[in-house]
């Protein structure tokens, strides 16, 4: 009998697990597992050029903003190489020429990020400033996560998503609520997403969207609220929720205007963007939580809504600080005002939703010039 009958091995993101007769199994940590030298090898020994750069992401989020910088990068004239963790290149999917991606465990990032070796980048770009430990979302620093970390030729650069916490001329951030003339200069917004469809509104339904983490970082309780006043109106809509957590008790008429997928890959949701009208990033600024989107982060629904041209629906406290107005996307007052807010979105017609578009388009490309000259100036400092 074939050994297969008796074993079945499930590789995961985090963890290898073997079955035994689907009774026993046993799981191991992939950052216990040993270094796969010879991938290790063809990594140091392959050829870069004089102007490469190592892009990497240490974490199993924050992979949204990869393709962004790669972009920027490349129209800067570097060449450009992606290191990640298993399941990091996805984000790729829309790209016609996919960059060079190398895949590592833990341990082997920890192994080449310690070797001299790794000077033959130009720089070294980290996309995060911080490792995440899982499930309990505590955070570690890049340089005591990777304790014996080396630089490129140059100094390396980190993006920083916390902006309380940044503290040197190499951390780059992507927005800037604070409005702090030092930092403007710092800003580099990455929303490029590769070939991507700019679609109209609906005719038959008005299709909102929800991404990312629906419990910690959204307001759902109003949305249900909403959703029941929407429903009990028998207006023609639906809500596409993706990411984990949900949105609470609603009415059973409303569950019908829900369309839940979960967590699902990047070109899945990237098909499902293109599917929508509007999003939704439910930010209240009544919440606790949600008073650093005014002075110290952004959320990763901006960066999906620039790049997909989709306009937003968003509380006019944060709506300034990212460039939203009612020239691009639709503003409301309060939270009493949202379901109206959504009530003008589903009457909205093809043409008025263009306007709102064709104004998206021109932020956008007013976003990417800052950025791209910031970019430029930063790459340009050698301490």
């Amino acid at each position: 009998m074939h050994l297969s009958s008796f074993f079945r091995i499930e590789n995961k993101a985090k963890h290898i697990t073997i079955y035994f007769k689907n009774i026993i199994k046993f799981s191991i940590n992939k950052k216990y597992l040993p270094i796969r030298r010879k991938y290790i090898t063809n990594f140091f020994e392959h050829k870069v050029s004089e102007n490469s750069i190592l892009l990497i992401e240490p974490n199993d989020c924050h992979h949204e903003t990869l393709p962004g910088y790669y972009n920027y990068l490349r129209k800067l004239g570097y060449e450009v190489e992606i290191a990640v963790l298993k399941n990091g290149d996805k984000c790729f999917s829309r790209f016609f020429q996919k960059p060079t991606i190398w895949t590592f465990t833990e341990k082997e990032m920890k192994f080449i990020l310690s070797d001299e070796r790794i000077k033959k980048y130009q720089r070294i770009i980290f996309n995060s400033k911080v490792t995440y430990k899982v499930n309990t979302h505590a955070e570690i620093d890049i340089e005591q996560f990777f304790p014996k970390l080396t630089n490129g030729k140059q100094k390396n650069i980190y993006v920083q998503h916390h902006i309380d916490k940044r503290n040197s001329n190499s951390e780059i951030i992507l927005a800037n609520p604070t409005n702090d003339s030092g930092l403007k200069k710092f800003v580099v917004n990455p929303h490029y997403f590769g070939i991507v469809n700019i679609t109209q509104k609906n005719s038959d339904e008005t299709n909102f969207i929800l991404v990312g983490d629906i419990n910690r970082k959204r307001n759902t309780i109003l949305l249900a609220q909403v959703l029941d006043q929407l429903a009990e109106k028998k207006e023609k809509f639906k809500v596409t929720i993706i990411g984990y957590g949900n949105i609470g008790t609603v009415s059973d008429s409303a569950k019908k205007h829900l369309h839940i997928l979960g967590r699902v890959d990047y070109e899945k949701m990237y098909q499902e963007i293109e599917k929508a009208d509007f999003f939704l990033p439910l930010l209240d600024p009544d919440m606790p939580s949600h008073k650093r989107y005014l002075r110290d982060g952004t959320s990763g629904t901006f960066q999906l809504v620039y790049g997909f041209l989709k306009p937003c629906i968003i509380h006019k406290t944060f709506a300034n600080i990212y460039g939203f107005s009612n020239k691009n996307s639709i503003v409301y007052e309060n939270n009493e005002m949202l379901y109206y807010a959504m009530l003008d979105a589903i009457n909205m017609n093809a043409q008025n939703y263009l306007k709102i578009q064709t104004g998206l388009k021109a932020t956008v490309k007013k976003i990417e010039k800052e950025s791209l000259k910031n970019l430029a100036c930063i790459m340009n400092l050698r301490s």
